[in-house]
């Protein structure tokens, strides 16, 4: 009967390794159709790139003439890469904002010894060049992650004991594995009020050096560039992001333009994911709010008042 067990468990995860081998092979092949179809062939003028907050808060088939080129854990070094693969990759797209999804909740989530790829490597391929590309993209942990997750198993323990993730409508967000994050980095930084603008410096320094460089980029390309800080629930109650808000001024200049939404009031608990993130009914609520009454823009000099 063992014998019997072992040899079925083995048959099992040697389909189910080369099943995951046959769709990644897929992925590889079918990714540069996928993004010109996403980029270049509609009629888009706003870029929006960042981490997961920005994936999953923007939603591009509702605000018209976007595209959403947010992933998961992805740092501002990868979306200044994209922007520039998009910009420089045909001449018929005419894109006019940018949109970097970088606030407080994203920023101090990727602080540098945290980001998924050491920082060097992110320049070493480039993005302009297909093969390399794709093979920055197709190593990733997130792809073999994301592929797991689709068992049973985890799928069970993520819904029913309150894990999740953000397309899962849970109906309560303040479960205490969800303050499981935001409680090491508030110990990281050194408590409620440690997140200055010196410990950002200090802490985040790969990502405010390509937010510096998305900017100068989008300055010599003559794109607006928006700083968005997408829906989060409880973070102003647990962090002061005063240090956040200085270190944008001072990094960006007075009159970068702000888009403040941490604080946009969704209906309920139901419209999150976590406490970082929106799921897709929260999603869906917040783009149609952006889509009917556009974003709402405040300069630097004035954010941190």
């Amino acid at each position: 009967m063992l014998k019997k067990f072992i040899f079925l468990f083995l048959t099992f995860c040697l389909l189910y390794v080369s099943m995951m081998a046959a769709a990644k092979a897929f992925w590889v092949t079918t990714a540069p159709g996928r993004l010109e179809r996403n980029v270049i062939d509609k009629d888009v003028h706003t870029l929006v790139i960042g981490p997961s907050n920005g994936e999953h808060a923007w939603n591009d088939s509702i605000i018209p003439h976007s595209c959403n080129l947010c992933n998961s854990g992805v740092s501002l070094g990868v979306g200044y890469n994209s922007l520039k693969w998009v910009m420089e990759y045909n001449d018929d797209i005419h894109i006019d904002t940018v949109i970097v999804c970088a606030g407080f909740a994203s920023f101090i989530y990727l602080e540098d010894k945290k980001l998924p790829i050491p920082g060097a490597s992110e320049e070493i391929f480039s993005i302009l060049d297909y093969k390399n590309f794709l093979k920055f993209y197709s190593t990733k942990l997130s792809f073999w992650k994301s592929s797991f997750t689709s068992l049973p198993l985890w799928w069970f323990s993520s819904r029913k004991l309150g894990g999740g993730y953000h397309y899962i409508d849970r109906e309560k967000v303040n479960h205490p594995r969800s303050y499981d994050i935001i409680n090491a980095i508030i110990k990281s930084f050194g408590g409620k009020y440690g997140v200055t603008e010196k410990k950002l410096y200090e802490k985040c320094s790969y990502q405010i050096s390509y937010l510096r460089k998305i900017k100068e980029y989008c300055d010599s390309h003559h794109m607006t560039l928006i700083i968005l800080s997408t829906p989060v629930y409880k973070y102003h109650e647990l962090l002061d992001d005063t240090g956040y808000r200085q270190m944008m001024r001072n990094v960006l200049g007075d009159s970068a333009l702000i888009a403040d939404y941490s604080r946009f009031h969704l209906p309920d608990l139901t419209y999150y994911g976590d406490l970082e993130h929106t799921n897709y009914k929260g999603a869906r609520y917040f783009s149609h709010h952006i889509a009917k009454e556009g974003l709402k823009l405040q300069y630097a000099i004035d954010y941190i008042k």
